[in-house]
């Protein structure tokens, strides 16, 4: 055989082995802990309803303590959960969340009662959404909800949401559905002391067995799980009261449960308990340690007692005389926090034994924990009472109800026999209706004529509107060119006028020249300044046609050129107090830009009207602002008689785009621009 063929072989083979693991959905160890009667029929083909089979029964075949199956199981939860989440699908999403509201409530979160399963129930109501199809699944989600808010002690909640579930069960006359209502309001009556109603409610529970549900065995399993359930709600009332006959109940009970249940393993656990309860009461704590012991020992499927066993062993062994023992597990037993009842006696008993040893200062902490929590019992037996008068009223209140349907119900009877009559009169009035029917389609019409004018007429306003628009568009365009002139007028004003005005000075200066030399020269700077012209009024051109904003350029070289150029060839002396580095550090572009349009400005001004001789500009920094003056000697003018022309408008438009101002101050002597700006 060829390579080539052996390693096809290798492939189909690697192939075969990789379809039989993809496609095997669940492990053997799980697969063969699913009970039979369940079990999905292939593994490698598992479909939605057998994985919700599956996740829904897991409290039935599997313990927490399985971490491989436990880990296997929460997979499949995610997956459905996930699916869920995705789907838009309502039937998927209600049936799927249900059935993760099993799983979390009955097997994962069984023994610590988070209430990890309300989110997953109040999603089955939320996208339930009344439909019909839906009422089983929204039912259990009610007692679901109801069970945490039981173990929250928000009892009225609770009883709302069991009354929600029991009228869909009753509605459709689902025995098992309305069994397994009354089952859970049994300790939601103990947990606030109404030992009577939890009595009524298992009596109810068993009165709901039907025929099937006894042939398929279950009337025994409820049975003696409502034996053991009576037997304890007796032991505690009779504790609460210390009436003997809820004492022989309870004992009766017991021994009921215990006859049901001999065959039965998983309710050993739970008798051996009850059987302890018992002779603990009647004072043998030998026995009792005994039977508690036992109930310890065995593994039972409901662990929610465990701590209540442990109490009661704690106990015995006090009174037996294991003192070190029975102390140390009554202060390690982990008791819930609603446990009030079991922290009393715990503590009480504490109290008894520190009491007994002389050891008070311990026996007055234990008798102030035990009040404590007698005191809460107290609370809970008062709301307990508040509770019941609240239903009696609502039992009240529901009759007048029935009363006032039944007036309705004569009603509407009456009703029935007026529309025969009517019914009558309506056949003889039948033309009439045609008639008028007719009358109605001429309004029609002329309203459709009315609404078509009326459309013309909003029309006609909205062309208005568009006119009116337009006309304002127009107005606008015509500030925008006015404004744009004034921007370009300024500009050119800034740009040209000061460069200019340095031309007609350098052309008078050549007149009154008397050399060639000097002559020569003059011409020459005079050529420079008029080729500097240009290229300023093409460059204002240019960005004026791009859109480019003016660029001046920096500060110093203008300072420096002013400065030479016009102490040379104007008998002027030009002082400059600045500093070079301050200047190129501090100010940014646009500030220079600004400052020096300003400056330009400013000479502009000087050269043309002052007749000034001496020119001082200096720049200074002081703290967190740049400071700028210009002082000439020359003729002054009248501020109140002086109007502002472009030139100085210019200006103060230029300081504002720096945040800056500036002031004028002028006399005979002279004038002073000041301005400063924030750098």
């Amino acid at each position: 055989m060829t390579d080539w063929r052996i390693k096809r072989l290798f492939y189909f083979l690697f192939l075969a082995l990789t379809f039989i693991n993809t496609h095997s959905q669940i492990s053997n160890t799980l697969y063969l802990k699913i009970p039979k009667h369940y079990r999905p029929e292939k593994r490698e083909k598992i479909t939605l309803e057998e994985k919700r089979i599956i996740i829904k029964q897991a409290h039935d075949y599997a313990k927490p303590s399985d971490k491989a199956i436990v880990s296997e199981l929460d997979a499949m939860a995610v997956e459905l959960e996930n699916q869920a989440k995705k789907t838009n699908n309502n039937v998927i999403k209600v049936k799927n969340y249900s059935t993760l509201g099993d799983y979390y409530q009955y097997f994962k979160d069984r023994e610590n009662s988070l209430g990890l399963w309300v989110p997953f129930y109040k999603l089955v109501l939320k996208n339930s959404k009344n439909c019909s199809l839906f009422e089983k699944e929204v039912a259990y989600a009610h007692i679901g909800i109801g069970i945490f808010q039981v173990e929250q002690s928000k009892y009225e909640e609770a009883s709302l949401n069991f009354d929600k579930s029991l009228q869909i069960f009753t509605k459709r006359r689902d025995t098992i559905g309305i069994s397994s209502v009354h089952s859970f309001l049994h300790p939601l009556y103990t947990s606030i002391h109404l030992y009577e109603k939890a009595i009524e409610e298992q009596n109810l529970m068993l009165k709901y067995l039907t025929i099937d549900e006894k042939k398929k065995g279950l009337d025994k399993f409820f049975t003696h799980e409502n034996y053991q359930d009576k037997a304890l709600t007796y032991i505690a009332w009779y504790e609460s009261s210390k009436n003997k006959s809820y004492f022989d109940s309870a004992s009766t009970y017991i021994d009921k449960a215990i006859t049901i249940g001999a065959e039965e393993s998983r309710w050993k656990p739970f008798n051996y308990f009850l059987i302890g309860y018992r002779n603990f009461l009647m004072g043998d704590y030998k026995s009792a340690l005994i039977n508690i012991d036992l109930s310890l020992l065995l593994d039972e499927f409901y662990t929610e007692m465990n701590s209540t066993k442990l109490v009661y062993k704690g106990i015995c062994l006090l009174k037996l005389g294991r003192r070190y023992e029975g102390k140390k597990i009554l202060l390690n037993s982990s008791i819930g926090n609603k446990e009030h009842d079991l922290k009393a006696i715990a503590n009480d008993a504490l109290f008894k034994d520190a009491l007994a040893h002389k050891e008070y200062a311990e026996a007055i902490r234990y008798l102030e924990m035990a009040t404590k929590y007698k005191d809460f019992n107290a609370l809970l037996a008062q709301r307990g009472k508040i509770f019941e008068a609240k239903q009696k009223y609502s039992v009240i209140a529901k009759e007048v109800e029935i009363k006032n349907l039944e007036i309705i119900n004569v009603k509407r009877q009456k009703q029935r026999n007026s529309i025969i009559l009517i019914f009558i009169v309506s056949a003889i009035s039948l033309l009439t209706i045609i008639i008028v029917l007719y009358n109605r389609g001429r309004e029609r019409k002329f309203k459709a004529l009315e609404a078509e004018a009326l459309l013309d007429k909003e029309r006609r306003k909205m062309e208005d509107i568009v006119k009116l628009q337009e006309r304002d568009i127009q107005r606008v365009r015509k500030k925008a060119i006015y404004n744009l002139r004034k921007k370009i007028s300024r500009d050119m004003h800034d740009e040209l006028t000061s460069a200019l005005a340095g031309l007609k000075y350098y052309v008078n200066d050549l007149r009154l020249k008397e050399t060639e030399n000097q002559k020569k020269n003059l011409l020459e700077t005079i050529e420079l300044e008029v080729e500097s012209v240009y290229i300023q009024a093409r460059t204002y051109m240019h960005n004026l046609y791009t859109g480019i904003e003016e660029v001046v350029g920096n500060l110093n070289p203008f300072l420096q050129n002013i400065s030479n150029d016009l102490s040379k060839n104007k008998n002027l002396n030009i002082n400059l107090k600045y500093d070079k580095l301050e200047v190129e550090s501090k100010l940014s572009t646009i500030q220079q830009n600004q400052l020096t349009l300003i400056l330009k400005e400013a000479m502009s001004n000087i050269l043309k009207h002052s007749g000034a001789t001496n020119i001082e500009i200096m720049i200074t920094f002081r703290e967190n602002e740049c400071h700028f003056s210009i002082t000439d000697n020359g003729m002054g003018f009248d501020n109140s008689l002086h109007e502002k022309g472009i030139g100085m408008e210019s200006m103060e438009l230029r300081i504002k785009r720096i945040k800056g101002k500036t002031s004028i101050f002028s006399s005979k002597s002279g004038t002073i621009i000041q301005g400063s700006f924030r750098l």
